[in-house]
């Protein structure tokens, strides 16, 4: 608490806040690509979208999804840092 109220007094309460813009930017962006990366990989296994997918084809949309990620979140941080 101690941290906290030096914090506030000495840069006011927005000092809390300070250098969040970009870990929030960060995690948008992760999580717009597992979720477009896992309709991606959806679609190509679904015959039509209105189709119902086996489980088998959410597990492989999930893997395709979780590797996608992992190639390319670490560079996310990167530039971020």
């Amino acid at each position: 608490m101690h941290a906290v109220a030096t914090i506030v007094q000495e840069e006011k309460f927005v000092g809390l806040y300070k250098g969040i813009t970009s870990p929030m930017a960060t995690v948008a962006l992760m999580n717009g690509l597992v979720f477009s990366s896992y309709r991606f990989f959806m679609k190509l296994q679904l015959a039509h979208a209105d189709a119902i997918p086996t489980l088998t084809q959410i597990t492989l949309a999930g893997m395709g999804s979780g590797i996608v990620s992992s190639q390319v979140i670490p560079h996310l941080f990167l530039a971020a840092l």
